[in-house]
């Protein structure tokens, strides 16, 4: 296998589809757009940051946790006005521990033989969490089901579960060749990328029916 082609795709596709994603929020949807694009812009950015980094100078544990705490932070607010009734009971908790885990996380790292991703482990369990409670709500009958929530909420959670696993492994899986982690690194991409796919089909499919939605708004 050619492992170069494999990094150059790791950055290559992730931007091309966080690029097309969202200029399909911007001029095919109207109304649920804002923190969807917001998601997808930051990942944008992170992508585009992350591949500069590794350019120049070959490691990126700084960027890992603080992307991962921006996504925790634009998925409560996707899921609070979307998808859960309850989720607005854990903002503090969820706004107060990430915020001293990612300060504790950043003080931490020194070299890149020690990294631990331990703050990324307890992002990705909250937005797990997240998901379940979608879940709970729908069995409950809370929510009213909406199409591709069920098929967003399916992608979030096979992501960040399998980002979680991923994590245990992250000093092993930074610290090794591309040659013995590549399978991974690209199932993990993999995966994202159906969240981005699960976006546009949710977007798609209630971009005109906002009022319904909607939970609440703001934090």
């Amino acid at each position: 296998m050619d492992y170069d082609l494999v990094e150059e795709l790791l950055v290559f596709v992730p931007i091309t589809i966080s690029i097309i994603t969202s200029l399909f929020l911007i001029f095919f949807v109207k109304r649920i757009r804002k923190y969807f694009l917001l998601f997808t812009i930051s990942n944008l950015f992170f992508e585009i940051v992350n591949s500069i980094i590794l350019y120049k100078y070959d490691i990126n544990i700084y960027i890992i946790p603080l992307a991962s705490f921006v996504n925790l932070i634009l998925l409560y607010l996707i899921y609070k006005k979307f998808f859960t009734v309850w989720i607005k009971k854990f903002k503090y908790y969820i706004f107060g521990i990430s915020s001293i885990t990612l300060f504790l996380q950043i003080y931490d790292m020194k070299e890149v033989e020690d990294y631990h991703s331990f703050s990324v482990i307890l992002f990705n369990l909250m937005i797990i969490g997240m998901s379940f409670l979608f879940f709970n709500d729908v069995i409950q009958g809370k929510i009213k089901l909406k199409k591709g929530a069920t098929f967003f909420n399916i992608t979030i959670l096979s992501f960040y579960t399998t980002d979680t696993i991923i994590s245990l492994a992250s000093n092993y899986l930074i610290n090794e060749h591309i040659d013995l982690v590549a399978p991974f690194w690209m199932f993990r991409a993999f995966l994202f990328q159906l969240i981005y796919i699960s976006i546009i089909y949710f977007a798609w499919q209630n971009g005109k029916n906002q009022k319904s939605l909607q939970f609440g708004s703001g934090l």
